[in-house]
């Protein structure tokens, strides 16, 4: 993810990395009932016979800052068995518009949910 450029203050500029936004979105996101985890927060390697597992802390959480104001995240989850798809869909997007806006200071654009597994 790239840096980006949020405000020019008298001082200077004040730039926040994607990550950070990532980091505070994952923590909001994790705190929701339903959310088992970012979807791609373990990765598994093969070298031939050998796995390797690394961990990635945002998982595969994108976020795209346009006109340096406004931040769009995408955001791949993995429910619980059993939660309801799109209440807890919706209370992702929620929680993830209230981290950016009150955390970062940015306007939260599209906040778009995959859910990419349910959990057993």
């Amino acid at each position: 993810m790239k840096n980006e450029n949020i405000e020019n203050v008298n001082t200077g500029n004040v730039t926040v990395s994607g990550e950070v936004i990532a980091t505070v979105v994952r923590d909001a996101v994790m705190q929701i009932e339903g959310v088992e985890k970012i979807y791609g927060s373990e990765e598994v390697t093969k070298f031939g016979f050998l796995k390797l597992k690394t961990q990635n802390e945002n998982g595969g959480i994108k976020v795209t800052v346009k006109n340096s104001n406004e931040a769009f995240v995408e955001i791949p989850v993995v429910l619980s068995y059993g939660s309801n798809v799109i209440e807890v869909s919706k209370s992702i997007q929620e929680s993830a518009v209230e981290a950016i806006e009150s955390h970062i200071g940015l306007k939260a654009g599209d906040i778009d949910v995959i859910v990419e597994r349910i959990s057993e």
